[in-house]
């Protein structure tokens, strides 16, 4: 350490020891110091070999473990060996007066309230908050040396994240479904951007394949194979303190964009059926990424920026890849401003029947697939028209007007779907009928031998009739 930051210290300590006042300022100084002691003693220790015991490096291997942050190996010797100097530190004044002006700071309390932490919280919190600013060094400089050029930066950061009281994520949603075989311009969805995964985001979407599996690519089509390399991503979105668990390296599901982010996924769904018609595509979003370069010192010895994978749902393996068409992004565009543009009761229908619609794909159970179908129509063709009696038939009415010109097209579908609503989706709401009468009904009553071809039609219902409502429109103005 350098003679004249031994010297401070050293003054520090006389000032402590003789009963002197901290006035503003001083409190990081006291930090400096007493981060100058841990390093001192992390270098004694290592030149004398210490060892220190596996319980005391067990909160270092819990923050590791779930973050995709590790320390560089050039540091983890001093490291683990930072628990050891902290608790030669504790019968120090200085740590005893930090103690005090931390447990007693307003925007301390107001994160950490004293109801909340206790007795248990008091002891320990001080301690931990000073492991994630000495651990979080060495990640950075990897060496117990102190330079307070490293230092003061790294407590520069720690005061503004504290000043502002939130951190700033990029979340990162990749999409399974969506071939990246293909070439799709970046292009912007609100506040959201669909783009490629940088390369950074693909080392983390491998980190955490072992917890989902992709299909083999000799099973789908050469055209789009399941290659992983589109994501949704919000580049700032801002959570406040509150919304980090306990090692502020996860976000609490709450504070996640996450019904934002289906209500997208349930569009790009629906938008497969642009373009090629026919064919069945399955778009997913099975995790959302998130990170950030903010961090701030924290009672709970985490020196990472949060850096963390939250699961969001299943992946379905039924459905071929979507290989997007040249100018797909255009007509995805237009589907998302058509939603944003309606009055907001209009909005919130369109996104509800759109979500119902995206759930179906991924029904095992034909039952619930034809179940979510049938919601999804009756939200998206009868709107606010209130019809106890003959909703299916004003059902089918809008549906068969949204789906065909031709009168006599028109007449089939509507005949289709009155006698699916009526026959059908009073048998699964009503009676809960399993497979084998669902099966019989469909085959009596709508003359369609194999049941899977029903619930087929009623996609192609919705995919069609959702396709003139929002394009239509466009379609007519162009």
């Amino acid at each position: 350490m350098p003679i004249a930051v031994e010297v401070g210290i050293a003054k520090r300590m006389v000032a402590f020891t003789n009963g002197g006042s901290t006035a503003a300022g001083s409190f990081f100084d006291l930090i400096c110091s007493l981060i100058g002691e841990v390093l001192r003693l992390v270098q004694s220790f290592a030149r004398e070999g210490r060892q220190v015991p596996q319980e005391l490096l067990f909160l270092m291997q819990l923050c590791e473990g779930d973050n995709f942050q590790k320390t560089p190996p050039g540091a983890r010797s001093y490291a683990f060996l930072l628990p050891l100097a902290l608790e030669n530190l504790e019968s120090s004044p200085e740590y005893a007066e930090f103690c005090r002006l931390l447990l007693t700071e307003e925007r301390f309390n107001e994160v950490f309230p004293p109801a909340e932490r206790g007795e248990a919280g008091n002891l320990a919190f001080p301690k931990e908050y000073l492991l994630s600013i000495a651990w979080r060094y060495l990640n950075q400089t990897g060496t117990p040396a102190l330079l307070p050029e490293a230092l003061g930066e790294i407590l520069a950061q720690s005061e503004a994240v504290r000043e502002k009281r939130s951190f700033n994520f990029r979340m990162v949603a990749p999409l399974v479904g969506l071939s990246g075989s293909g070439e799709l311009p970046e292009f912007r969805l609100g506040r959201w951007r669909l783009r490629r995964l940088s390369e950074s985001e693909v080392a983390r979407v491998q980190y955490f394949r072992q917890y989902f599996s992709l299909p083999a690519t000799m099973v789908y089509s050469g055209e789009a194979p399941p290659c992983l390399s589109f994501a949704l991503v919000l580049e700032d979105c801002e959570v406040p303190f509150s919304g980090l668990a306990a090692g502020w390296n996860v976000v609490r599901p709450e504070f996640l964009p996450e019904k934002e982010l289906k209500d997208l996924v349930s569009l790009l769904q629906a938008a497969t059926s642009v373009g090629e018609f026919g064919r069945w595509y399955a778009i997913s979003c099975p995790v959302l990424i998130y990170y950030t370069v903010d961090w701030a010192a924290n009672p709970f010895g985490n020196p990472f920026s949060p850096d963390y994978a939250w699961p969001l749902g299943k992946i379905h393996f039924g459905r071929e890849w979507f290989l997007p068409p040249a100018g797909w992004e255009d007509w995805v565009s237009r589907m998302f401003s058509f939603v944003e543009r309606a009055p907001e009761p209009e909005k919130v229908r369109y996104r509800r029947a759109l979500r119902w619609f995206a759930e179906s794909i991924f029904c095992d159970n034909l039952g619930d697939r034809m179940m979510k179908l049938f919601v999804a129509l009756e939200v998206l063709c009868l709107g606010g028209i209130k019809a106890d009696r003959g909703k299916g038939q004003k059902i089918a009415a809008r549906c068969s007007e949204l789906l065909h010109q031709d009168d006599r097209e028109r007449r089939r579908w509507r005949n289709f779907i009155r006698d699916a609503y009526e026959k059908v989706r009073s048998l699964l709401f009503h009676e809960g009928a399993d497979e084998e009468k669902l099966a019989r009904v469909i085959k009596e009553k709508l003359k369609i031998s194999v049941p899977e071809e029903c619930a087929d039609l009623l996609e192609i219902a919705f995919r069609t009739a959702w396709n003139e409502l929002a394009l239509g429109p466009a379609r007519e103005k162009a």
